[in-house]
């Protein structure tokens, strides 16, 4: 599709979020080829390259803030607690500044991680699926028109890609003796962070220990070494006294482990 923009009427049409048929029997456009490979890609790197993020803001914010006419994603809301920042509404992931999507970002943000899924499944994303034949018809998709979009013009997009920081190491001594430690691919640790955040508004003091960051992961380790204990995530333990609950366990039940209670380990449960 050529993109003498200015001049061309293009009306796009609105997309549901669960697009179904793959009915794909055509030569790939340049466009199409890249974000497939790009979706297939076992990425390994902590962050994406300005490609992949210049097609990702074209799914999500269009062109028309600078010279296009694709307008953005109908599923694109405004963020209410971010001045200018924006959203996706269909993902069900929120407002908060975890998930904002920034164009030119300083920090890192969920556009620059290398494995995002688009409930559209749209270029740039790791769920990336191409276009179905009658997307072709008009009125045309999104979809369809950055498949055949002149990459010349994708490279003209603006972005910037945020510096991701490095965790601070947390200094032993200065943790508390209550200890929440998780990992956040845990299904069980997932239940369990709301549990423990009611305890912490409650006033009880208690440090989480991610164990996918190195720093916290090695001083989880010492602490299990020093009690002798054998447990994954989700593991409360006190490190003074090694008073501690192995795997998830409702709020009044950890409250009671909080105040120095012994809890009789939990029966076996089925894998989550």
């Amino acid at each position: 599709m050529s993109e003498e923009e200015k001049s061309a009427e293009v009306t796009f049409r609105d997309v549901p979020v669960d697009p179904n048929k793959r009915d794909i029997k055509r030569k790939l456009s340049m466009i199409q080829s890249f974000a497939s490979s790009l979706a297939s890609r076992n990425f390994n790197n902590k962050k994406i390259n300005e490609p992949i993020k210049q097609l990702r803001v074209l799914s999500c914010f269009g062109n028309q803030n600078f010279g296009g006419i694709l307008p953005p994603c109908e599923h694109l809301l405004e963020s209410k607690t971010g001045k200018g920042k924006h959203h996706c509404g269909a993902c069900g992931c929120g407002d908060k500044k975890g998930t904002w999507l920034i164009q030119e970002a300083d920090n890192y943000s969920k556009l620059d991680y290398p494995k995002v899924a688009c409930p559209l499944q749209m270029p740039g994303f790791t769920n990336y699926v191409l276009s179905t034949s009658d997307e072709a018809d008009e009125p045309v998709t999104r979809k369809y028109y950055i498949e055949n979009i002149d990459y010349e013009l994708v490279k003209k997009v603006p972005v910037r890609i945020g510096q991701q920081s490095e965790p601070k190491p947390i200094d032993e001594k200065k943790i508390d003796d209550l200890l929440y430690i998780m990992n956040p691919k845990c299904g069980w640790c997932k239940k369990s962070d709301p549990v423990v955040a009611k305890l912490v508004e409650k006033g009880y003091k208690i440090t989480t220990l991610n164990v996918g960051e190195p720093s916290q992961g090695m001083l989880a380790q010492q602490i299990k070494a020093n009690y002798n204990v054998q447990c994954g995530t989700p593991l409360f333990i006190n490190k003074e006294n090694g008073n501690m609950v192995c795997g998830f366990r409702e709020e009044d039940i950890l409250e009671k482990w909080a105040k120095g209670e012994k809890i009789p380990a939990s029966q076996p449960r089925k894998k989550q």
